[in-house]
């Protein structure tokens, strides 16, 4: 039983802003990138697009900040940082 209240609580119950998404993508990563680049990109932005779509929200991640990596291949903080997203 515990397993499922768990499992209830990490599960997001509710549709993507489309619009969010692509401002997550847009200043997150790169408003001109290519389809090998959205791929590579992967369901980030849609995680930080559910974080940014309600109140007292985080993204939980094991990726550190990486400043210095290329736009289209971002880490997960820095682009919550961009967007406003809180991250631990």
């Amino acid at each position: 039983m515990k397993d499922a209240a768990n499992k209830a609580g990490l599960l997001l119950d509710e549709a993507v802003d489309p619009d969010l998404v692509n401002t997550v993508v847009e200043k997150g990563y790169a408003s001109d990138r290519t389809d090998d680049q959205l791929e590579e990109i992967g369901r980030d932005p849609f995680l930080v697009a559910y974080a940014m779509s309600g109140a007292n929200r985080w993204v939980v991640t094991r990726e550190v900040s990486a400043p210095s990596k290329t736009r289209q291949n971002r880490r997960l903080p820095d682009v919550c940082a961009t967007s406003v997203v809180r991250s631990v």
